[in-house]
């Protein structure tokens, strides 16, 4: 009797097995596993042609899913035709396929997921339909052949990196339904000029639009919050951005490595700018706060960002010109400011922090505060064309490497070694 009773359980434990949970087999050309609700994710092509259709069933049984971690073509596959009834591309089902060039997706897939034509070089165009409301992370990373890409109208989620290094792109329209785009989505896309955010989004996550060479025309919707870091690094020849009045946080890198950019003016809501959100902007000669700003003011017109409460001037650009109220150049406020070449720092200046001035590689002159008692680590880094500077005698703290790689003259060297020690001059 008790042996009976067990022999049921295991029976029962099988075909629990079969029925409820998923099982792996092959049929045909294809490697598959058959689920309990009795649908087909295909694991595996195992045939050798190099254009391909995937089946609606296999055996009776409907194929859902095209992919399960691993890729399912060779990287010689040329051709696939998704056939209508299949739901999802699955996790890195064309991972690596360098030959694909032509993938047809019918109107029933609703999810492309992480990594599903991860370094398929050799698409140019692919339809998305409008059935896909889900696009995984680095779904179409290095993609690098693609060359146009309309986004589905029902799209709710575009992971990150989904078209990051896709260099060919030229022009992205988000679709209305989204409202937040994730980090690095179309960073490294040498060749986007354009890109049209809807209204609706609220934060650009970290990395977007970085290394967007080309980059030339953004259009902001009116409910943008939030620039996250590195947002436009390095988005060399990007000249005019129109930042809107809802915006609250610029984070630090949002802005690094735009030369190009001429003029930028910080919105009434802005509450937080990050350290080196600005920095290497060298062609930048114009920067104005709303006067109705109570966190940040451009006083006197003079083409810097202030911290009101603070009284510290934390961005700067090549034609600023400090306000005598001023008490701390801010850290890193003028850093890679390759066009600035002469600076004035008011009497009311006591402190000139980290990096303040690091890499103006064109700084000839400067004139110190007279009343200056402090001058921090790489402040004057890298500013080769320096040739001598005059310190006041308030001076009482001298960071090291505070003039690293700076050409003074012997002369000038020896009397600052002398007063503060070798290591102000140490190069970092």
């Amino acid at each position: 009797m008790r042996k009976g009773i067990i022999s049921l359980i295991c029976f029962c434990l099988i075909c629990t097995n079969i029925y409820c949970g998923s099982f792996k087999t092959t049929s045909g050309d294809w490697s598959i596993e058959i689920n309990g609700a009795k649908e087909i994710t295909i694991l595996k092509y195992l045939g050798k042609d190099k254009i391909v259709e995937i089946p609606s069933e296999i055996d009776g049984i409907q194929v859902t899913k095209v992919g399960k971690k691993s890729s399912v073509f060779s990287s010689n596959t040329e051709k696939v035709k998704i056939s209508e009834g299949i739901k999802t591309i699955g996790n890195s089902a064309f991972f690596n396929c360098y030959e694909l060039n032509e993938v047809i997706i019918p109107n029933s897939v609703e999810k492309i997921e992480k990594e599903a034509f991860f370094d398929c070089r050799s698409i140019t165009t692919i339809f998305i339909p409008d059935s896909v409301i889900y696009i995984g992370d680095e779904a179409f990373d290095r993609c690098s052949g693609l060359v146009k890409i309309e986004l589905p109208k029902n799209l709710t989620y575009l992971g990150e990196s989904a078209f990051s290094q896709c260099s060919k792109i030229q022009k992205i329209t988000f679709p209305a339904q989204i409202s937040e785009i994730n980090s690095r989505v179309f960073s490294d896309c040498s060749n986007l000029t354009t890109v049209i955010i809807p209204e609706g989004v609220k934060i650009l996550k970290s990395g977007v639009f970085s290394g967007c060479k080309n980059l030339n025309n953004v259009y902001l919707p009116s409910t943008l919050q939030i620039i996250e870091n590195g947002t436009f690094y390095d988005c060399i020849n990007l000249v005019k951005i129109e930042l809107p009045d809802a915006l609250e946080v610029i984070e630090s890198y949002a802005f690094k490595g735009c030369k190009k950019l001429k003029k930028i003016i910080i919105p009434k809501n802005v509450k937080e700018i990050g350290e080196l959100a600005f920095p290497n902007c060298s062609e930048l000669e114009c920067i104005i706060v709303d006067p109705l700003n109570e966190t940040f003011d451009s006083r006197n017109n003079c083409n810097a960002i202030i911290n009101t409460a603070e009284k510290k001037l934390i961005i700067g650009c090549k034609t600023t010109i400090i306000p005598d109220d001023i008490l701390y150049i801010g850290e890193n406020s003028f850093y890679g400011c390759d066009e600035l070449k002469t600076i004035k720092i008011p009497n009311s200046v006591i402190r000139i922090n980290a990096c303040a001035f690091n890499e103006c590689l064109k700084l000839e002159n400067i004139q110190l505060s007279e009343n200056l008692v402090y001058i921090g680590y790489l402040a004057f880094g890298k500013c080769v064309s320096l040739k001598t500077i005059v310190l006041p005698t308030t001076i009482k703290k001298i960071e090291d490497a505070a003039f690293g790689s700076c050409n003074f003259t012997l002369e000038k060297k020896i009397e600052l070694i002398e007063l503060f020690g070798e290591n102000i001059f140490d190069n970092h």
